[in-house]
């Protein structure tokens, strides 16, 4: 290199220019030029031309290396492009997400139905429960409301009570009558009296100066513990029951006596 450098320094940009074309070509025009220079001018070049031509040189060959080693590392990673949404493929989404929300809300409202039906269920069951209770504690009250007013009328002082025995068509029949003049009322109870035919009836009967008077058939079952009556008979003599058909009848049949007891015997 026109022995205006050492060796090292040729060494390196020989290395320097097999390497990198450019840098050869680059070295060759210089090259051209200071033989020109030298040819035109024939004079020893200046002491500084040195260091500017290996300066430039060092430039040059750095420019060159970073720029390749910029373009290796400073390599495009192509990336997939998001796939953008179109139209079509938001109206599909929002179809998705309303049946979703359908979905959703749908499972709720049945969830939500079934648990009102379910709380319906038993707040009916509780309150029919209720409901009957109550029933039972009105027929309770009306039964107690009953049996004070028993109690109250069979201890009352005017209040006799009346044994009738049975006859002998009905030796083990028997009833207890009670009854108040003062009040006009009666009641039977303890009644210990043969089952009726279908098509016959008791009925009873207040002896008045020693005349029957009609009180009525009496409707009564097995289940049939006493029954309460208002009169407007006085001055009884006697109780009577009879058996007659079924309605009763205007004259006792005394064939059919069953049970008979005087007042104050």
């Amino acid at each position: 290199m026109l022995g205006v450098v050492s060796d090292q320094e040729r060494r390196e940009v020989e290395c320097m220019s097999h390497i990198y074309p450019e840098l050869q070509e680059h070295l060759f025009q210089v090259q051209q030029s200071l033989e020109q220079l030298s040819e035109g001018w024939e004079k020893e070049p200046p002491a500084e031309l040195k260091n500017r031509v290996l300066a430039a040189i060092h430039t040059e060959a750095l420019s060159e290396k970073m720029g390749e080693s910029a373009q290796e590392t400073a390599k495009v990673i192509s990336l997939p492009r998001a796939e953008i949404p179109t139209k079509s493929n938001g109206l599909k989404w929002l179809a998705a997400a309303s049946v979703i929300l359908f979905v959703g809300v749908t499972g709720l409202f049945l969830t939500r139905t079934n648990q009102f039906n379910k709380v319906q269920q038993t707040l009916s069951a509780k309150e029919k429960a209720l409901n009957e209770k109550e029933t039972l504690l009105a027929d309770l009250q009306s039964e107690l409301g009953v049996y004070s007013e028993e109690r109250e009328f069979l201890t009352n002082d005017n209040t006799i009570a009346i044994a009738l025995a049975g006859t002998p068509v009905s030796p083990d029949a028997k009833v207890k009558v009670y009854w108040n003049p003062s009040e006009n009322k009666m009641m039977l109870a303890g009644m210990n009296l043969p089952k009726t035919p279908t098509e016959k009836q008791y009925q009873l009967w207040a002896i008045v100066d020693g005349k029957p008077v009609d009180l009525g058939v009496l409707e009564m079952d097995e289940n049939t513990k006493a029954i309460s009556r208002q009169t407007n008979v006085k001055d009884v003599q006697a109780f009577a029951i009879t058996l007659e058909k079924k309605g009763g009848s205007p004259t006792p049949d005394l064939e059919q006596l069953y049970v008979i007891g005087n007042v104050g015997a």
